[in-house]
């Protein structure tokens, strides 16, 4: 590239000579290269005009979705499954994990949250992780709550280990979805 800037200096700003000494050849050459249409950014700045059109739209639709809900329900939830389905019960179990004797090697057990991969009533299944820019993944476990047992299944569902937790998040969770 530094040769390019060399030459081109060299010959006074006629990159054309690059092709030929002869002038009219240098022309011809200079005429071609104008007619040279850049697709890739030619596509690029349209597709890019397209995604601010997309982006515009899809927070336009946002806004108008979330005035339109804004509106706060009266009704309580009455059942279980509601409130197992709002989400509220399930900060007993993620407490019941952080009493655990969960192997939290490389994170604080505090910054430790659940992700519920699959809830049937009589068992909870439950990703561990932390925020982070990766996937952040401690481990998974595994709640039944008629037994009261928590397994960790991190390494194999097959060979569970049993794990020791304060039962008075499990009597608490048990409330909150009317067990």
């Amino acid at each position: 590239m530094e040769y390019k800037v060399f030459y081109i200096n060299k010959h006074n700003g006629n990159w054309a000579r690059w092709r030929s000494t002869d002038a009219t050849i240098q022309a011809a050459y200079k005429k071609h290269l104008e007619n040279i249409k850049s697709r890739f950014v030619d596509e690029f700045e349209a597709s890019k005009k397209m995604r601010h059109a997309f982006y515009l739209a899809l927070l336009l639709f946002a806004f108008i979705s979330n005035t339109a809900c804004a509106t706060p329900s009266r009704e309580e939830p009455s059942s279980a499954s509601q409130n197992r389905e709002g989400g509220s019960c399930y900060g007993y179990l993620t407490e019941l994990v952080r009493s655990s004797n969960f192997p939290f090697k490389y994170v604080n057990k505090e910054k430790t949250n659940l992700l519920i991969d699959n809830d049937t009533g009589d068992s909870v299944t439950a990703k561990l992780f932390f925020d982070t820019n990766g996937t952040g993944t401690i481990g998974w476990v595994q709640y039944a709550v008629t037994q009261r047992q928590l397994f960790n299944i991190s390494g194999d569902m097959e060979e569970s280990q049993e794990l020791t937790f304060d039962t008075s998040f499990a009597i608490e969770y048990e409330t909150c979805i009317g067990q």
